[in-house]
């Protein structure tokens, strides 16, 4: 089992209710898991605990075995260089060209003086190169961020996270701010990188057909709780009442 969560909880501080409460479930190597659930359901708050963005308030949470919930230092570090994150909005810095976006998930593994300088190795810019080839946009990688489309800016978000040569990748709601058409492009783009280069996904969507076409595997989440986790053809009318309703 690559991922594992037992019993994870979480409750924000000024909260009433928990937003995630005793979650239990795995992740193994080559999955393409998609998160389904209404916005509120608890949906980004999983997938940021998961790489301990956010500090879950009670439950385990183990990384091939072992237990990485209060790893710190680097530890910590290196468990989530082991982990691409692609986010909604990009998080792409707009001044900056595509190429030295995608080489800010090179800072990870450069010492803090040459990480404060983005004084990268050669090693590092091939990656970079080798990346942004892979999905497709070498002819634009001098181009500023805040000029490309948005599709290609999840794109250069997706190489981002490539150059961390990671053995798992969270999105969150990567193609919500897309086209139908462009989220398509995305989300092939996501199922290659599965099948190609064996990288374990975990997405976050809020469109349950594009999940049923790409996901091998769907956990529905209500008010904090699972209430599905199985094949996407299992999903019907009743499973979505209950991840809706």
């Amino acid at each position: 089992m690559l991922l594992e969560i037992k019993k994870l909880h979480m409750k924000y501080r000024k909260a009433k209710a928990p937003t995630l409460e005793d979650l239990n479930f795995g992740i193994g190597e080559g999955e393409f898991v998609v998160i389904l659930g209404l916005s509120g359901a608890g949906k980004s708050t999983l997938i940021r605990c998961l790489n301990l963005l956010i500090q879950p308030t009670g439950g385990e949470i183990y990384w091939r075995g072992r237990v990485v919930n209060q790893w710190r230092g680097k530890a910590l570090k290196n468990y989530r260089r082991s982990i691409g994150m692609i986010f909604q909005s990009f998080n792409l810095i707009g001044r900056l060209s595509a190429l030295t976006n995608v080489l800010v998930g090179r800072l990870g593994f450069m010492p803090a003086w040459r990480a404060f300088f983005r004084m990268y190795e050669a090693s590092d810019v091939k990656l970079a190169n080798e990346a942004l080839h892979r999905v497709g946009l070498t002819h634009v990688m001098h181009q500023r961020a805040d000029q490309l489309s948005g599709g290609q800016r999840q794109r250069v978000a997706i190489a981002r996270a490539l150059v961390q040569k990671p053995m798992l990748i969270l999105a969150d709601e990567p193609v919500a701010s897309l086209d139908p058409l462009t989220s398509r492009s995305v989300m092939d783009l996501l199922k290659s990188i599965n099948k190609e280069e064996q990288i374990t996904m975990v997405i976050n969507l809020h469109d349950v057909e594009l999940a049923k076409q790409y996901a091998t595997r769907i956990i529905g989440i209500s008010r904090g709780k699972i209430v599905f986790d199985g094949h996407p053809q299992d999903v019907d009318n009743a499973v979505l009442e209950r991840i809706y309703s």
